[in-house]
């Protein structure tokens, strides 16, 4: 078949497109007529998982998502499409569904969803997404083509006038959700990625920070009770810090509460205090901050989880990107473009910068505790502590050469040579 054949697909008949049996009692229908005759399966165009009850939050972005996806659009403007990106655990799938579940009205021919897993190992194909959505539009499987051109035509004609949301939750990247964006402007899209997909066209992207400390209590209180967390205010403000104003680690926290109904709320705080034993008391049922961690940084490659776990020896709130450098014993070129990709994949959050102009960085403090992890499991006592004397050394060095700068003389006769970073 042609791609002139298969792009005629709301004009020529369903079987001679697709190259199967659509035809319904012997007579040649289009795509469109084809799906109106069978019928939709209209319960599975609602595919979205259930809203959270006890949403909290983002009010701004919610607003600024439900404006630019309730707009009214004609057949001239392009389709309406979203990306929420933002850190694991931090709420980009939550928002996502609530915002899906406020449009119900507006895409009143049904919600696509599809959980495309692009954090783990089993990313799913778009052309097995497409067969699934396909079969929810109502189409038998003999009835779909096999190839992905094929198939993402089928598809955008299948949504072609009509008013229809598609959520592709847990993108990996652009290539991966391409195949999967309806053509008609009467559709909108809504992305959800731990990475920003900015070679999207025509994407808006929203990246979503972690909640205020406001919020975070109010959602706690959600979860365990209002009396339970007026007796304990300063406990309650405790245990949202410590879970780094984070979403998901608030939401087991408040799991871990209700389950010991026992507890003071002060035990959960001092347990999470322990920097060492805080991820593990972040866990409640299926629900895990540091196996959400781990699918993002198992998919680096192996320089950039190295540099992620190094940086967990630095003890200040940001850095600058130089001292990966000397935590690798690397050139400064390549270091900067591991510290760039650690920044992609949400493991590294940009902080400003600072007087002389450099880029500072920073980790989210739950991160920071996973990468000291990672550090005391995978590095050598020996490696960590060489990276640590050659982090030293470029400090000192920095530091001598600010000296020789206010003081051109020199240095005191009585400081003692030691090391210096390149």
């Amino acid at each position: 078949m042609t791609e002139d054949e298969i792009a005629r697909t709301t004009e020529q008949p369903a079987r001679y497109v697709a190259g199967r049996d659509l035809a319904i009692a012997g007579r040649d229908l289009t795509i469109n007529q084809y799906l109106q005759e069978r019928g939709p399966i209209v319960t599975s165009l609602f595919q979205l998982p259930p809203d959270i009850g006890d949403f909290t939050g983002r009010g701004i972005m919610r607003d600024e998502l439900l404006s630019l996806l309730s707009s009214e659009t004609d057949s001239a403007k392009a389709i309406v499409i979203s990306s929420i990106a933002g850190v694991a655990g931090i709420g980009k799938t939550a928002l996502a569904v609530h915002i899906a579940h406020k449009l119900a009205d507006r895409y009143s021919d049904g919600q696509l969803y599809i959980d495309l897993r692009g954090a783990s190992d089993e990313r799913l194909d778009p052309s097995a997404v497409l067969g699934e959505f396909l079969r929810a539009l109502g189409l038998a499987g003999r009835s779909i083509p096999d190839g992905l051109d094929e198939r993402a035509r089928l598809y955008r004609a299948g949504l072609s006038h009509r008013r229809i949301l598609v959520v592709l939750d847990n993108a990996a990247n652009e290539a991966q959700v391409r195949p999967l964006l309806p053509g008609s402007a009467t559709c909108g899209v809504i992305i959800t990625s731990r990475r920003r997909l900015a070679a999207l066209a025509g994407s808006k992207t929203f990246s979503l920070d972690v909640l205020g400390q406001a919020e975070a209590l109010e959602l706690l209180r959600k979860i365990c009770g209002p009396d339970r967390i007026d007796e304990e205010p300063a406990a309650a403000v405790d245990i949202v810090t410590l879970c780094g104003f984070m979403p998901l680690a608030i939401r087991i926290a408040g799991a871990r509460l209700v389950q010991r109904s026992h507890w003071r709320i002060r035990h959960l705080a001092d347990i999470l205090a322990n920097e060492r034993q805080r991820l593990s008391a972040l866990e409640a049922g299926d629900l895990e901050v540091r196996s959400s961690f781990a699918l993002s940084y198992d998919n680096e490659e192996a320089d950039v989880r190295r540099l992620f776990r190094l940086l967990g020896l630095i003890k200040t709130v940001d850095f600058a990107g130089w001292v990966a450098a000397p935590l690798l014993n690397c050139d400064q070129s390549s270091a900067e473009e591991l510290v760039d990709r650690l920044v992609d994949a949400q493991l590294l959050d940009v902080a400003g910068r600072d007087a002389a102009g450099e880029t500072r960085y920073r980790f989210h403090d739950l991160l920071r505790v996973y990468a000291r992890e990672r550090l005391a499991d995978e590095e050598s006592p020996e490696s960590a502590a060489a990276g640590e004397r050659r982090l030293i050394a470029a400090y000192l060095r920095l530091a001598e050469r600010s000296h020789l700068r206010q003081w051109p003389a020199g240095l005191r006769p009585d400081v003692r040579p030691s090391p210096r970073w390149p």
